[in-house]
């Protein structure tokens, strides 16, 4: 990476507290288990440039759910009504950037199934920190394009389907 385009850490998200928000051992199990069972992790491509954002989505039908998330870990939270009457009004808890990857840090020893897609959102994010951005800078190619592999390896990760393997 040239120089040109590094700075220091924009925010402090390897850390246990962010924003005031010190969740416990517990919190951080539970939403480790929420992201695995109830959410995706994935890289949200954005703006006129297509730049990358690490995401965190977690969606039920019981509002409990995402008003513990929201006051345990900030982020927001969306409703979403079904066109079915006989559907349940879905929350849809999200974060993005620093807040996600401070979450996917924090859970990271307790993911079971998307620990890999953690890993590589954790390396998105800190390689955002690293790299100077703003409406009149431009990423170098290589940054844009390793970003991009990033993007496709967590897709393959979170792509549904049977992938062959029995579990025991």
């Amino acid at each position: 990476m040239s120089e040109a385009y590094t700075v220091a850490s924009r925010r402090a998200w390897k850390s246990e507290e962010l924003d005031g928000l010190k969740p416990t051992v517990y919190d951080w199990v539970r939403m480790a288990a929420f992201i695995d069972g109830e959410g995706s992790v994935q890289v949200n491509p954005y703006g006129k440039r297509r730049l990358h954002q690490v995401r965190i989505l977690v969606s039920n039908t019981n509002a409990a759910l995402t008003n513990w998330l929201l006051r345990t870990f900030g982020g927001n939270v969306v409703l979403r009504d079904h066109k079915n009457p006989k559907w349940k009004v879905a929350y849809i808890w999200s974060c993005t950037a620093a807040r996600a990857a401070w979450i996917l840090w924090n859970c990271l020893p307790w993911f079971l199934m998307k620990r890999e897609q953690a890993e590589l959102l954790i390396e998105l994010q800190e390689r955002k920190d690293l790299t100077r951005q703003g409406r009149s800078l431009r990423l170098p190619e290589e940054e844009r394009a390793y970003r991009a592999t990033i993007h496709e390896r967590v897709k393959v990760l979170n792509h549904k389907g049977p992938d062959g393997e029995v579990s025991e």
